[in-house]
Parts: C-alpha cells; structure tokens; sequence
C-alpha cells in the first residue's frame, strides 16, 4: 500500500508521483476508504516477521505530503515559521533572500521504528558561480516534540533580528537546539578549509552540546559525505530499522539524461499549453512533432532551450515533473508529459540502487528505547549569497505491520473507537488459528459500518452548520450594506453627513418599497381571480348518479351519528340525575342521624 521492500526498483516520485488533491469522490466513502487501509494495516499483524521481510508498508498520511499542503489535507499537521510557507506547488523551505532562516516541524509522532523517510527537494543558488556557500540544511529525526518546543513568539518579541530572537529561544542550531536528541542530516556548501564543497554530515547526538562547526569538521561521530546536493531535483531516504540501525542515500537528477527522448508542454502564461516539446537524445528539439531546434545542458541543473528564430531561454527544474524560466519575471512554465519512446525506461531514477549514493550508515542500537519519533526540517540561506530550497514530496512508509504509526482519530474515531480497532489487532493470530475468518470479517464489517455511519452524521450536522453560516452570512451582508449607505453618505471634510445621499437612499427604500408592494398586489389579484374561477366552476357542476349516492350515504350517516349521540346525552343526563338523587337521599339519612345522636345527647 505504498511502501517497498528496501531492495525493491527505487519508485519514481518527481514523475508519477500524485498529480494533486482532489478526488471528487464522497467524504463519506472515501474516509470509509482511509479507515479500510487503516484496518488493513491492523489486519498485517497476522504474520508480522513475514511482512517485514516482504518490506511491504504504508504511507503515513499525517507525515507525508506531494507537491503542496493545504489545511485541506495535512498542513495542519506542521509547524512551519520564518521563510518557510506552503505554496501553490511546492513547499518552499528557504526563499532566495541572503540571511533567512526556514522551519517545518511535524506535529504528530511517528509511532513506529521501522520506517522509511524520503523526500526530494530542488536547490537553486542565487550566484550560480559561488553555489550555496555557507547556506545549509538540515533533516531532523529527533525522540523530541521539537514543534512544542519551538518558541516563535520568544523569538520575534525578543529582536527584529531572527537569528538574536533564535539564541533568545536557544534555538542557535539551525533553529533547533543544540543540545539536541536524535538523527541530524545537515547538507554543507562549505568543507572544513571554507571552500567551496558541497558535502552532507550526518550526526546521531544523545543530548551533548554540538554546533554547526562540529558537522563542517567532522566531529563527534559525524559521517561526512562529499557529493553535490544542489540540483534541480535531489532525493534522499532514510531508512530506521527496528534494531536500531539507520541508513541513509541520495540520488541526484541526471539532466541530460532526464531530458532524453522525453516530451514536454510549453505553457507561455503557466495556464494554457501552446506546444509540445520532445528532447531527443542528440540535443535536438522537436516542436509539435516537427524539428525546430536545440537543447544544451547548463551547470546547477539548468538548460538552454533553441527554437528556430526565437530568443534563448534557459528554465531551471523545480522537481522532476516542471520547469520554469531564470527569468523570474516570465510565467511561463514547462511540464513533463512521457517518455517520447513509451517503451524506453524513466530517464533520472534507474531500476536498482546502484545509482543511489550511500550518505551514511549507523550500526544496530543507535536507537534504544525511543518509541515514537518527530521529523522536520530547517535551514539557512547563508550570508553573502543566497539559496532557493522547495520541498515537493516527503513519503514516509510503516513497515511494523503490527502498529498503525501515527494517530488517526479523524479516521478511526476518538481513543475507545482506535481501542477496538486495535483489539482486531489482538485476536488476529486466534482468529487465522481456529479458522475462525467470519467472526474476524463480521467485526471488521460492523466497524467500518459504524465508521461510515459517523461519517454520514457529521455530514448531515456540517450540512446545518452550513445553513446556520449562510444564515449569519444574510445577516454580516445587511450590516455591510447599512455601513456602507453610512459611509457613502459620510463627508470626511466637513465631518458630517450629506443629505441628500440620505434623501437619495431613503428614495430607493420607498423605491423598493412601492415595488414590492405593487407586485405583492399583483400576486393576490392573481389568487382572487383563481379563486373567482374556481367558485365559478364549482358552482355550475352538476352531481352525477353516483355522486348523488355518495352524497345520501353521508347525509344518512351523518344522520345516525346525530341520533346516537342524542341518546348518548338523554343516557348521560339520567345517569346524572340519579346520582344526585342517590347523594340527596344519603345526605338526608346522614342529617336524620345527626339529629337523633343530638337529641340523645341532650337528653
């Protein structure tokens, strides 16, 4: 369900990664559809040593996003401050401005220890010459809350300087502490002599004070490699083991081989394609299937495109899947289409992981105790120079079948709807061992029953919700329009209102007024005439036989219905003429007895 077995053909996520948001399908049927996957997983747990040889997984949806985010899917799910914000189509992490600083946190722990973290990101250096300089990144893996921990209002109360308000916030290591817990991937641009060296260090830090000099020079553990991160679309996986081991690789984009016999849509206003390029493997262009040009390969992941008479422009790669041009000012834009030659392989991401470059490789038990685990990432433009970094994918994939990773209460209800789940989870081996499938699929059934069913309901309470919001909305635009015939109607020079905007609007009111009743008028004049015809037909309608008959029937039971009930009421009065004759009578014996005890007494 997303995930691969960590031998397994490398997936190709700039080039047939999801294409967007936005199924179309029910909210009901398809949160139905996530509580499905989620049971699924549980359901893993049968045989959990044999799913973790098989590396099968799943994607974590709280932890994993393409191209964007929006409050829609997951970005309520990260904290994201400084320069970093969540754009149309990409993430982007470090804007091109000198000396800015980019955070993106997860929220939501990642309850597993056996998972893989990959991302791809694109890098573009401001002075192509002087590359990222003494720009850096950094991935985070950490046992910590580093978003509860993350102080944003300390650090913008404290200075208009970001990085003082950062030390204020003791956040001085990229925007995290320095005494900081976990995995750290920090992508260099400078070596330990400050050249110009583009390298990736990797450290697993227990709480000891560290700073960004002991990931350039290499110290305490750190493993550094010497390879070039800047691209226009660069890959790097992390894989945590369960026992404790983690590795790490990346894969750059090959341009040229990118490029080749691929096609491509030219979209001159970024909206509407009005031509299809193909790259063929000799550097020439065809345009709409015709050869009209040249293409060339430039440093930092750049090509310069030739068609026929026109100008030159050369576009830079945001990810695998889109180009734009160097020229900022331009809206264009370019996207990849296929494979010119269908049959031919995917250009940048071959189908082993020879191509993959290792980065880093920490032993078994590196990872202890730690049970749940926050990513994130932040970053630095650098000084002098300065450095484009986008986000455009992060898959993160479970391969302990028998835990869901993440929590998933917008799917499966609150704790005691997650505990039954869980609890299909207990009996799974009982049920495979007493062949017991149909009590197993019968709960499953009930469950996503109910699932739905709670679905359907808040469908139905966001449905008066919304009836309730339109109500207010009514109400918000008739407060909108009386301030605003006050603020037509208001003279800021002289301080006062001018009549005859008052006059005016009360002359549409009676406008409008008159209006409504002249038609209001029309209505009910419709309605008498109606009536008129109606009492009118009714009148000359003659009773047919049968009608008649009816007619008798009724006039005779109505007849019978008033007999009976005179006899009911001629029944009733005696009644209650003979109880009163009955209390008279038992009144006059009581005074009869009265009187002889008072004579006797007398006496």
């Amino acid at each position: 369900m997303g995930g691969r077995a960590p031998g397994s053909n490398p997936p190709v996520l700039a080039l047939r990664g999801g294409a967007g948001r936005g199924a179309g399908s029910p909210r009901a049927a398809h949160m139905a559809r996530r509580a499905l996957l989620a049971a699924a997983a549980l359901a893993g747990a049968a045989a959990p040593a044999a799913a973790a040889e098989a590396g099968k997984g799943w994607k974590m949806r709280h932890h994993s996003f393409a191209r964007t985010m929006s409050y829609d899917d997951t970005l309520g799910d990260w904290l994201s401050s400084a320069g970093t914000m969540a754009l149309r189509n990409r993430v982007q992490l470090l804007p091109a401005v000198a000396n800015r600083h980019g955070v993106l946190l997860s929220k939501q722990a990642l309850g597993t220890r056996d998972f893989e973290a990959r991302f791809s990101f694109s890098a573009h250096p401001g002075d192509i010459n002087m590359g990222p300089g003494d720009a850096a990144v950094a991935f985070w893996v950490s046992p910590e809350d580093c978003a509860k921990e993350y102080k944003e209002q300390v650090i913008v109360t404290t200075s208009k300087d970001w990085l003082e308000g950062s030390k204020a916030a003791g956040l001085t290591l990229l925007q995290n502490r320095p005494t900081f817990r976990g995995l750290a991937v920090f992508l260099l641009g400078l070596d330990s002599q400050k050249s110009r060296r583009q390298s990736v260090a990797t450290m697993w830090n227990d709480g000891k004070q560290v700073g960004l000099e002991d990931f350039v020079e290499g110290r305490h553990g750190t493993q550094t490699k010497f390879v070039d991160w800047v691209s226009g679309m660069t890959q790097v996986r992390v894989r945590v083991k369960p026992d404790g081991s983690i590795h790490g690789s990346m894969l750059t984009l090959d341009v040229q081989r990118h490029l080749s016999e691929s096609v491509w849509t030219w979209k001159e206003d970024g909206v509407n394609v009005i031509a299809f390029i193909t790259f063929l493997s000799n550097n020439q262009l065809k345009v709409n299937g015709g050869l009209a040009g040249s293409w060339t390969v430039e440093p930092n992941s750049r090509v310069t495109i030739q068609v026929n008479q026109l100008p030159k422009v050369t576009v830079l790669f945001n990810g695998g899947r889109e180009a734009v041009p160097e020229d900022r000012s331009r809206r264009s834009k370019m996207e990849y289409v296929g494979r010119a030659n269908p049959k031919g392989q995917e250009p940048e991401f071959k189908k082993d992981d020879e191509h993959w470059a290792d980065l880093f490789s920490l032993p078994a038990g590196t990872t202890t105790n730690e049970e749940n685990f926050y990513l994130g990432f932040s970053g630095w433009t650098g000084s002098a120079s300065s450095i484009e970094v986008n986000l455009h994918e992060l898959s993160v994939v479970n391969f302990d079948a028998s835990k869901i990773g993440e929590e998933e209460k917008d799917v499966l209800g609150g704790d005691e709807a997650q505990k039954e789940w869980l609890q299909i989870l207990e009996h799974e081996r009982r049920f495979l061992d007493q062949a017991s499938q149909t009590e197993a699929v019968g709960r499953l059934t009930k469950l996503l029953t109910e699932h739905t069913e709670k679905y359907n309901q808040l469908g139905e309470h966001l449905k008066g919700e919304l009836v309730k919001l339109e109500s207010r909305l009514d109400s918000l635009g008739q407060e909108i329009n009386t301030y605003l015939s006050a603020a037509q109607a208001w003279v800021l020079e002289t301080q006062s209102f001018n009549p005859q905007v008052v006059k005016d609007h009360i002359v549409g009111i009676r406008t409008a007024l008159s209006k409504d009743k002249d038609r209001h008028d029309a209505a009910l004049n419709k309605v008498n005439e109606i009536a008129a015809q109606l009492k009118a037909q009714s009148g000359n309608t003659q009773l047919h036989e049968e009608g008649r008959v009816k007619v008798q029937a009724v006039a005779d039971l109505s007849k019978s219905v008033e007999a009976l009930a005179e006899k009911g009421s001629m029944q009733t009065n005696g009644l209650l003429l003979l109880m009163v004759v009955s209390v008279a009578g038992l009144g006059l014996l009581f005074l009869s007895r009265m009187r002889y005890y008072e004579k006797k007494h007398y006496i």
